[in-house]
């Protein structure tokens, strides 16, 4: 039976009249959410966390929390709005992650569940409409550059996968619109001998021809940076632990201020990871801030504080004035894509 928390009480959450189901589905983990579309700050009333590997049947679990909304809380929701990492068909009916085996279809999920209206979106289109839910403590400010309202703005993450998000203001209708993207799967080039050692390194381990950026700015991009730089180190308890562990990326983070090699680690994930904040600021003229998201991000600030991060920002020999102005964020709040499905289902 699936266990939802409950922000709010429940006799509150009855008295209100347009509550949707969204969801955010990555490739290791999938939320789900009761939001009220009334209510102008989005607010998960009700959430659950699944592991999306032991999902076989989206719908099927669908069912079940409409379910259990309805028998425990007495809620009928009749609007859906799914939020998922992967490539969305051009007439948003189908969705397939890239990281999980996952294929979401909007006429299927019609049909076999009470749902009325469904709506499919990329998960960091969503992440990029949610920044519009966000307040000064869902933040840290890390480049205090110019805040200008009603620009352009970015939104990139590193997870099980990397994922960028773009959101625009549009003068003629007065409001934003998001648009979804897949850049973290472009390929990644190196600009001096260690980085082509590293490139030549995880083709090699991988067994590929190219790399992208998603192989070094995501959890297992950590563990591929992780070994490159263990190939050559004396063995140490740090290290036996690391690799006991199949070079889990949350211990790499536990040991980063004890363990030699997975403090290098971080300081190199924390270099590309500028070089990718800084690109996406260029490639679309990102005035209005450039907003990282996700857990290791949220979990390693102090590393996106340092100064070899910002001076990676600004590295451009034409563009340093733009990128000095252009604020730079990272998102302690990680339901962004939840409340971006939301704001997605209310503009339609």
């Amino acid at each position: 039976m699936i266990q939802f928390e409950v922000n709010v009480p429940i006799k509150k959450l009855n008295n209100k009249k347009k509550l949707i189901l969204v969801a955010d589905i990555g490739g290791t983990k999938t939320r789900f959410a009761v939001i009220d579309l009334d209510s102008k700050s989005k607010q998960l009333f009700l959430y659950v966390v699944l592991q999306s590997s032991k999902i076989k049947d989206f719908v099927k679990v669908i069912n079940e929390v409409l379910k259990q909304l309805r028998n425990k809380y007495k809620l009928h929701i009749t609007v859906g709005s799914f939020a998922a990492a992967g490539k969305i068909s051009q007439n948003q009916e189908i969705l397939k992650l890239t990281n999980v085996n996952i294929t979401l279809n909007s006429k299927e999920i019609l049909e076999k569940t009470n749902l009325k209206k469904v709506f499919l979106l990329n998960d960091y289109q969503a992440a990029a409409y949610g920044l519009l839910n966000l307040d000064k403590n869902d933040f840290v400010q890390i480049n205090k550059g110019e805040n200008l309202n009603e620009e352009t703005k970015v939104v990139v993450g590193a997870g099980t996968g990397l994922g960028q998000g773009v959101l625009f203001y549009n003068n003629c209708y007065k409001k934003y619109f998001a648009y979804p993207s897949e850049a973290g799967h472009s390929d990644f080039a190196s600009r001096n001998e260690e980085e082509l050692n590293l490139i030549n390194f995880v083709k090699k381990i991988k067994k590929v021809k190219n790399i992208e950026w998603e192989d070094f700015l995501s959890g297992s991009g950590i563990s591929n940076i992780y070994k490159f730089l263990a190939k050559n180190q004396k063995t140490t308890k740090y290290l036996l632990d690391i690799k006991k562990n199949n070079y889990d990326p949350i211990l790499i983070s536990k040991f980063r201020k004890k363990d030699l090699t997975s403090k290098r680690t971080f300081a190199l994930f924390s270099k590309l990871h500028a070089r990718y904040a800084k690109n996406l600021a260029l490639n679309f003229l990102a005035s209005g801030g450039v907003y990282i998201a996700g857990k290791i991000a949220a979990e390693n600030i102090d590393i996106f504080k340092s100064s070899k991060f910002l001076a990676e920002f600004i590295n451009s020999s034409k563009f340093k004035l733009f990128l000095k102005k252009t604020s730079v964020f990272i998102i302690k709040d990680y339901n962004l894509g939840l409340y971006g499905a939301a704001i997605f289902a209310e503009q339609k």
